[in-house]
């Protein structure tokens, strides 16, 4: 899966800040019955704080990537109603 990537930016009426949002995968070994599988996850990784600083980050992992990817969509959606610009 190739990361996606997203970059929004509230400059407007004293702010500046942004956000930033990745869809990334990672696999772990998880028992199952008797037995172990390699389980892939599907983590959202977001970034936000004043534009030109590290910020702070926040990691929420899914089963599936529909899911992360629904839980991405109102995220993006949540930034737009505040004002947020996508930048790319």
């Amino acid at each position: 899966m190739k990361p996606k990537y997203t970059y929004w930016e509230h400059t407007k009426n004293g702010h500046n800040k942004f956000w930033a949002a990745t869809i990334q995968t990672t696999s772990r070994v998880i028992r199952v019955g008797g037995g172990e599988v390699e389980k892939t996850f599907y983590v959202v990784v977001r970034r936000w704080g004043a534009i030109g600083t590290e910020g702070q980050s926040m990691k929420q992992e899914f089963n599936s990537l529909a899911e992360a990817e629904d839980i991405l969509q109102k995220l993006i959606w949540d930034k737009e109603r505040k004002g947020y610009i996508g930048i790319f």
